[in-house]
């Protein structure tokens, strides 16, 4: 056998979850090569629900969490076997998405632990700061057609193509973020912005009114809405440091960004464009209806639109602040968590 002794001594079970005729033949093919014993443990799985009852035979809640972990691409292969209609991530409510699909996520960065965040999310943010992206916040000005094809990615669980473009990435995040049916801090959230009555601006009574909400709020609401402040917090510093870097090596006027695109014949170019400054109220501007909206737009909601983007402006300058934060101290120990030095493959 192949195995390597201390799997082959301990192997109870070697299970084949989904299997296809082809795969069904090639192992027959290998059959000579493996012992009777190695032989007798392969059972094949139909769906992901026998495979978790298997697992955890009496405890629901663990069953759930074993299912969660799985790929969504597993997901969608496991309706497509069953003969039901695929799953796809976009639209979902944060709720669907964290219970059902949530990646449990460490942050090399700060050091904090995120529960059950949408791996889409987690993959586009890990694909921006690696790349550099704050030196292309234009979302607005990204390729349409690449964005659709980046939708259907993200819809489908698929892995993100490596030569997405950074305004695309920008695009896809923030189109995202907009297909969850509600705001990540909620509709009732709006309803009590809208009655306070300190002005948009006043920073101090902005903090008290985020860390009052982040004791009530959803823990999944919470979560995701403290990892994204803390990543455009984050990517707003890199720029900041990356202007102050080139003045202070001699550049100024002629330095430019770079984005890779492809040309009509699908091949790629790299573009130059003047480097995009990312600040944090630029942020609020082009986040804020994510984060907060009403259920129906109104007149009276006009009134409050400088309030949103200073509130999530805010956010964004305090997203490191210990009295946002909601989960454990900051720590290293990141055991059996999704991490910020994975591929987005995994």
């Amino acid at each position: 056998d192949h195995l390597p002794d201390n799997y082959r001594e301990n192997l109870v079970k070697f299970y084949v979850l989904h299997k296809s005729m082809s795969f069904q033949m090639s192992l027959w093919g290998f059959r000579m090569m493996l012992s009777n014993e190695f032989w007798n443990k392969i059972e094949y799985i139909d769906s992901l629900d026998d495979f978790c009852q298997k697992m955890q035979p009496t405890d629901h809640f663990e069953r759930a969490e074993l299912r969660r972990k799985f790929p969504f691409l597993v997901h969608r292969r496991d309706a497509e076997a069953l003969g039901k209609p695929l799953p796809g991530m976009l639209g979902l409510t944060i709720k669907v998405l964290s219970e059902f699909y949530g990646v449990d996520f460490f942050d090399r960065t700060t050091g904090k632990s995120y529960p059950r965040l949408p791996p889409p999310i987690i993959f586009l943010c890990e694909a921006l700061e690696r790349e550099g992206a704050e030196q292309d916040f234009q979302p607005e000005a990204a390729n349409e057609e690449q964005v659709q094809k980046l939708r259907e990615a993200l819809d489908q669980g698929q892995p993100l193509d490596p030569d997405t473009p950074c305004r695309v990435l920008w695009a896809g995040l923030l189109g995202f973020l907009q297909a969850i049916p509600g705001p990540i801090l909620t509709f009732e959230t709006m309803g009590d912005l809208r009655h306070t009555t300190w002005a948009a601006g006043d920073r101090q009574e902005e903090k008290k009114f985020l860390t009052n909400l982040f004791k009530t709020l959803p823990e999944e609401n919470a979560y995701l809405a403290l990892y994204i402040a803390s990543f455009l917090h984050t990517m707003c510093s890199n720029s900041v440091q990356r202007g102050a870097n080139t003045l202070q090596n001699g550049g100024g006027g002629g330095a430019v960004g770079k984005t890779l695109s492809r040309n009509a014949a699908g091949k790629l170019e790299e573009e130059e464009h003047e480097p995009t400054l990312m600040t944090s109220e630029g942020c609020a501007v082009v986040f804020s209806t994510c984060f907060l909206r009403p259920s129906a737009y109104t007149d009276s909601y006009k009134d409050a639109v400088l309030k949103v983007s200073s509130l999530v402006e805010t956010l964004i300058n305090n997203a490191e602040e210990p009295d946002l934060w909601i989960g454990k101290p900051p720590s290293t120990d990141h055991f059996g968590t999704f991490d910020s030095s994975s591929s987005d493959e995994e």
